[in-house]
Formats: C-alpha cells, structure tokens, sequence
C-alpha cells in the first residue's frame, strides 16, 4: 500500500494484494460508501499483478500516527472527532461485512485522516473472509498487534477462527488510544473525561471479555 502526493492537492493511493476479489471489495469500500470526497479517478485492472488505484483531491492526508504524535506535542482530541472516526471506520466496515469480509484489527499507521473529517483504512492486510457462521478464519500465520481483542492474541494454532466481534474489540481499544495520548495503560483513567457519555458506554461494551456483549451502537 503507498500513499503519493502527486501536488499539493492531489493524492494516488495504490494497493498491491494477489487476492483479486479482496482488492475490489476493498476499494469498493473506500469508493461506494462516499466517505471520501473528492475521488479524480480509480481503477481496477484485470489481473493482479497491477495495482489498483485511487486519485483524489485532498488538502491534508496523515497517518492516524503521524495525528497522534502531533497531539503529544500540545494539540487536543476532542469526543466529538473519535466518534467521527468509529462513523467511518463503522461505515467501511459494514461495506465488506456485506461482501462476506471483515477486519480483524487495524493500525494507526493504516487508517488515514483526510482533511481532518474523513478516517479510512487504507490498507487491505487486515481484511479476511467471514463464513454464514459470522466468524474469521485463521488458516495461515497473521500479524497482531496492540489493537487485536484477547481471543485473537490468544490463538497459539493453526487453523482457528474467532468470531467478526473481535474487530468491536479493536474499535474500543483504538478509541482509548487516541482519547489520551498519555503512557497510561489504565483504560478507566483514561475515560474518566467521557464519563457516561455516548462514547464512554460504547468502548465500556465493545471491551467486553465476551464478545457477545459487543455493538456498534453509538447511543
């Protein structure tokens, strides 16, 4: 996956994955769903081994990283942009939940913050295929990382399969991350500021031990 700035307010991104069905579920996502504006062109080659690619106009494109350790040196997250941010990544997924996919985890260097109002993944490594049952299957090694649920770090074999609420768990613990960028691992800590708001009750359930306690009710 790359990002290019073509010029100042232009922007290619180009994904490389052999899974030819994945690419284009995942590029759907980014294009059908209308969260980012803007789109010059796209294009979804044939076969594999040629990228697929976007073009768009942005004024402002940064790594979820690159936002957080600018805030580190004085700037200030608000609630109101976390749950901009679970709107999007919520609405991304749902797209490929409806094609049988689903993210498993995700990375602050992979979702992308476009003109301060738009958050994407833009990296397709952490999609997989869901069965009827709703469940991920695991059939080969995959990465973890800080952001995976308790039942994904806990897989220790191959093949194994976790329900698609692992991914519920990933958004809770990345809204925790981004509401305060202090080295505290204390989770209530860090909500006391949303205290018993809209966002506080929807990263108290999706880190639920048990996953069937998990929603993506913004209420």
């Amino acid at each position: 996956m790359n990002i290019i700035k073509n010029n100042n307010y232009t922007y290619s991104l180009e994904i490389n994955t052999l899974n030819i069905k994945m690419n284009e579920v995942f590029l759907n996502s980014i294009v059908n769903t209308n969260l980012l504006n803007g789109i010059k062109r796209c294009s979804f080659p044939i076969w594999s081994k040629f990228p697929v690619k976007i073009e768009f106009y942005a004024s402002s494109v940064k790594s979820l990283s690159l936002l957080l350790s600018e805030c580190r040196n004085g700037n200030e997250i608000g609630s109101d942009f976390i749950i901009c941010m679970l709107e999007c990544l919520i609405t991304q997924f749902k797209y490929i939940e409806k094609y049988n996919y689903s993210f498993y985890s995700l990375s602050l260097d992979d979702i992308y913050v476009i003109d301060d109002l738009t958050f994407l993944c833009f990296n397709p490594k952490w999609m997989k295929p869901i069965d009827k049952n709703r469940n991920i299957s695991f059939i080969s090694p995959f990465e973890k990382n800080d952001l995976c649920s308790p039942e994904l770090l806990s897989i220790n074999k191959i093949p194994s399969s976790v329900n698609i609420k692992t991914f519920y768990y990933t958004l809770g613990i990345l809204s925790t991350m981004v509401l305060s960028v202090e080295n505290n691992d204390d989770i209530e800590y860090k909500l006391n500021t949303i205290y018993k708001t809209k966002l506080y009750w929807f990263i108290k359930r999706n880190l639920d031990l048990n996953f069937q306690n998990r929603n993506l009710l913004l209420i």
